[in-house]
């Protein structure tokens, strides 16, 4: 990196409204407080609860280990999450059938139901922040958030 573009990056320091990384978690923090405000307490779920009950639902049979590659909740937490969520009758953990070694989780009903129920709201709030924005926008979106993700993989493994 030249000396300028340090300096560059250096001019902008406290420039937060202009950077992605802080726009993006002023609005997952709004939408998270709303949710766990509105919706969540109705299930008992807290918001890593909410994520973690989401995944499994979309992505079931998964093991712990795959559950924490698939969040940004640490594998420490995802044990004491899973413990509760099934404590409370939203998921079952059971041994693979396939390979006796790997434990899997499922959704019961339950948690199918509160899966359901949460993801409608999720999508009509989704839907209605998209609506603002044009119909070739809507189509980009997705693709400009891969750009994102991968550019800030690579970004972050150097």
């Amino acid at each position: 990196m030249s000396s300028d573009s340090c300096d560059d990056l250096s001019s902008h320091a406290f420039d937060l409204e202009n950077r992605i990384f802080y726009r993006f978690s002023l609005l997952v923090g709004r939408h998270v407080r709303y949710f766990t405000a509105t919706h969540l307490k109705k299930y008992k779920l807290s918001t890593q609860g909410w994520l973690i009950l989401t995944v499994i639902g979309r992505f079931a049979p998964l093991s712990p280990s795959e559950l924490a590659d698939r969040t940004s909740v640490g594998r420490d937490k995802i044990s004491r999450i899973v413990d509760q969520l099934v404590e409370n009758g939203f998921v079952s953990r059971r041994t693979d059938e396939a390979d006796r070694r790997r434990v899997v989780l499922n959704l019961f009903a339950k948690g199918r139901r509160a899966c359901e129920d949460l993801e409608l709201v999720a999508r009509r709030i989704e839907k209605d922040v998209l609506d603002s924005l044009s119909k070739d926008e809507q189509r980009a979106m997705p693709q400009l958030l891969s750009k994102i993700e991968d550019a800030t993989s690579r970004a972050l493994a150097h």
